[in-house]
């Protein structure tokens, strides 16, 4: 109950500082939300995204367990959140551009994934690659998420290249979206302090508990 106590102790303040740091990353999460909603109302020039001139879209190939490694390039699948595995190809020859991706087999989910930054999406995966200068790939990545969302595509309601390609998005004025997107990576780039500072705080909790449970191993240790 002793060394119960000393951890409780140590840890309240720690943990009231990992709450208000969650809470904090949260509330930026809202934010974009909300200020996505904004612009969403705004309207002007509907977007086909079957215009193969403006919009380069495929699925990916299938991925073997044995072609998988425990580093580099990230394959990403129906949860297009945190990478399927590593390998060692490359989808597209340069990644020069940003790319959109959306789960296909999963619940549905799209991430936009910035240039230079090599991936390996498997048939699982549907990416989409911007070719017109009047729109902005980041802005389009929510863009489509909503219009997924609006649409319940689902596991079932499966968001195929077909029914994807299909779509019709109606979005604002280019410089619009860029005024959206720089404001979101503003607050993106506070969320990733936060979430630095929440891991360091989870560190601390360990070690905390680390600290006590080795005394109460050394004092064990020395009872006859």
């Amino acid at each position: 109950m002793e060394i119960q106590k000393k951890i409780v102790d140590e840890c309240v303040e720690i943990e009231g500082e990992y709450q208000t740091t969650r809470m904090a990353i949260d509330d930026y999460r809202a934010r974009i939300e909300g200020l996505f909603q904004k612009f969403d109302v705004i309207g002007g020039e509907t977007i086909k995204l079957d215009a193969t001139d403006k919009f380069q879209m495929t699925i990916g190939k299938r991925v073997l367990s044995s072609e998988l490694l425990p580093t580099g390039i990230p394959v990403y699948s129906a949860n297009v959140q945190e990478p399927f595995g590593y390998i060692r190809a490359s989808f597209f020859k340069d990644y020069n551009v940003g790319t959109i991706l959306w789960g296909i087999d999963g619940d549905w989910d799209v991430r936009y994934i910035p240039p230079q930054m090599p991936f390996y999406p498997t048939d699982h995966c549907g990416t989409l690659r911007v070719q017109a200068t009047d729109v902005n790939a980041r802005y389009l990545a929510f863009a489509l998420h909503a219009e997924g969302e609006r649409r319940r595509f689902t596991r079932t309601n499966r968001p195929s290249l077909d029914r994807v390609r299909a779509l019709r998005l109606e979005l604002p004025p280019k410089q619009q979206q860029d005024v959206f997107v720089n404001e979101v990576e503003r607050m993106e780039s506070q969320i990733a302090k936060l979430e630095e500072k929440r891991k360091m705080l989870e560190g601390k909790k360990q070690g905390i508990l680390k600290k006590y449970l080795k005394l109460r191993t050394r004092k064990t240790s020395r009872m006859p």
